[in-house]
């Protein structure tokens, strides 16, 4: 994983080096704190792929009128004081406006430091409920909050598999605490109970512990907040253990990672999503979907796209003719009812983006949309 992230962002700043030296290209750039090894690395992957495919198309475009966009990834392993560091990097010595980066904790630790050196922070796949109060009007974010996804989760699992009875089962960080929270209070304001919440730390392999009260618990439903590659570890235990039970989970449970985890012990889970289909859905998605399949040999997840989509916007906004962090911010707020590969899209005024919340289900070894 290590070699193949060097040699994507060595390429990318190769080519760029030699074409400014060449002929004096303006360059602008562009920041990146991922999670390149750590607990979640594929959240790298994810990343870095997008931006791949955004800098081809922006290049290709000619929207920059000869200028040239430089990533500049530095790895936060999504550990908040890791992640400090490397901002502290981007900001004064590679002095980017404009960064992106991923995780609760993360974007949280790092709101106030983009607000204050009045950087722009695009949030890509962060959802904790206090985001949308942090770091403003420094703070931005291309997928909907805690609120959105944890709200729509609780009335699944309540309305439409008709479960009176949960448990949770928790990553010990801002993202599992937020899903944690709203999930009780809208699953019990519709009439559930919540019979236990079960805490396990991020990047964690083994569940028996957590698996053990849960089947003590007896749900109807399980709700998972946390990230593909442990949702693929803790549905297979469960299976192991004789948990037969339903389980609904996070917009991060619905990536690759899961089923290659969890193999057919997927059967049964339903990932919370959003509008965004790359392979059933909008002409724009399906195009963003197989050009993805044919460079990477996957379908892009939801985190994809959203790099896709945050690169892109820095693009619009080096367009427009902005180039520090406020002018960057400022355009930002101006972007309204844009059509794009995660749909129709307009930023709020507290930097956010909301879309209508769906489902998918694990059937024959894939995800496929829920029919209601």
């Amino acid at each position: 994983m290590k070699r193949w992230v060097g040699k994507i962002v060595f390429s990318f700043l190769g080519v760029i080096l030699v074409f400014n030296f060449s002929y004096g290209a303006e360059v602008y750039k562009f920041g990146t704190v991922a999670c390149i090894t750590g607990a979640i690395p594929q959240h790298g992957e994810y990343t870095l792929r997008g931006f791949k495919l955004a800098l081809e198309d922006i290049e290709k475009s000619g929207m920059l009128k000869g200028g040239k966009i430089e990533l500049v990834a530095e790895d936060g392993q999504n550990v908040p004081r890791v992640a400090l560091a490397a901002l502290n990097k981007l900001i004064n010595i590679d002095k980017v406006q404009y960064f992106e980066t991923v995780g609760s904790s993360v974007v949280l630790a790092l709101a106030p430091i983009a607000a204050q050196n009045k950087v722009v922070l695009m949030n890509t796949a962060a959802t904790h409920p206090k985001i949308r109060e942090a770091g403003k009007p420094y703070v931005f974010s291309v997928i909907p909050g805690t609120a959105t996804e944890s709200k729509g989760a609780a009335q699944f699992a309540f309305n439409e598999l008709k479960a009176k009875k949960a448990s949770i089962l928790y990553v010990n960080n801002e993202y599992g605490h937020g899903a944690r929270d709203i999930f009780e209070k809208v699953f019990t304001e519709l009439g559930g109970k919540v019979e236990g919440k079960e805490i396990y730390d991020l990047g964690a392999t083994d569940y028996r512990t957590q698996l053990a009260k849960i089947r003590a618990q007896k749900p109807e439903v399980v709700y998972f907040g946390g990230h593909a590659n442990e949702v693929g570890r803790a549905i297979k235990q469960a299976r192991e253990f004789g948990i037969k039970t339903l389980w609904v989970g996070t917009i991060a449970t619905g990536a690759p990672e899961t089923l290659q985890i969890a193999g057919d012990a997927a059967e049964g889970l339903y990932p919370a999503a959003f509008p965004y289909d790359p392979v059933g859905g909008s002409p724009k998605m399906q195009e963003f979907g197989q050009r993805f399949k044919n460079a990477f040999g996957v379908n892009p997840t939801i985190y994809s796209a959203n790099s896709y989509i945050a690169a892109m916007l820095f693009a619009r906004a080096i367009a427009s003719g902005a180039k520090t962090g406020p002018e960057i911010s400022q355009f930002l707020f101006t972007i309204k009812d844009w059509d794009t590969i995660i749909g129709r899209i307009s930023i709020d005024k507290d930097g956010m983006v909301d879309l209508p919340c769906r489902f998918l289900m694990v059937k024959g070894g894939n995800f496929v949309p829920y029919k209601y």
